[in-house]
């Protein structure tokens, strides 16, 4: 029996998700709240094979849940629902620890397909949104695909909160960092693409889609 823990504080949708799977003999749902410490307590208990979390409402400190996760239970795969398409927080939700992507209008007819692909040790991407990443990185500049690659989930958080307007100070408590480290992030950013401003951080936060306008 496949254990499938549903996190969210959204009921409807873990009741529609949980209703889906309990058709399926083999997968028992189980529900519980879209925090650490609630996942934990139930992690410990019933040993879950795989989380499906809820990144819809709050993406930042969903991915910072899913990275907790992977640290403290290896083995466990997270399974990510969301309703962005973008190309930029797929590569980073991945990077970060999630092994499936869910966009939320295709999650019903998708669920088993993606459980069943992760059991066989692939990664699973909406079919929603495949065609739209392949185009991407089959069309993008050389250059993009570059600086996609050298820049790791942290960097681009980091030159997103900087793209918002939030102050260094911000920024550290934001991400749980020390001002001296949130220094260093910037000009770790700033050499990587050879950037000369905090202006040209935002510009290009805003031409890499890292912040919606």
């Amino acid at each position: 029996m496949t254990t499938v823990m549903i996190a969210s504080d959204n009921e409807d949708l873990c009741d529609n998700i949980k209703a889906i799977i309990d058709l399926k003999r083999d997968l028992f749902p189980m529900i519980c709240r879209n925090t650490y410490d609630d996942i934990l307590e139930n992690c410990k208990i019933l040993l879950p094979q795989f989380i499906v979390i809820d990144l819809i409402e709050n993406y930042s400190e969903g991915l910072d849940l899913v990275e907790k996760i992977k640290k403290q239970f290896n083995g466990i795969q997270i399974i990510a629902v969301t309703i962005s398409e973008d190309k930029n927080i797929l590569i980073d939700a991945f990077r970060r620890g999630v092994d499936g992507y869910l966009v939320k209008e295709g999650l019903f007819n998708e669920i088993y397909r993606c459980v069943y692909t992760l059991l066989q040790g692939d990664k699973y991407i909406s079919l929603k949104i495949v065609s739209n990443v392949l185009h991407y990185y089959i069309n993008a500049p050389e250059k993009d695909l570059e600086l996609s690659l050298i820049l790791s989930g942290k960097e681009k958080e980091h030159i997103t909160h900087i793209a918002n307007g939030l102050n260094a100070k911000e920024i550290a408590h934001k991400m749980e960092i020390s001002k001296k480290t949130v220094d260093n992030y910037r000009n770790k950013i700033m050499n990587k693409l050879n950037l000369k401003s905090t202006a040209d951080i935002v510009k290009f936060a805003i031409r890499e889609q890292l912040i919606r306008l």
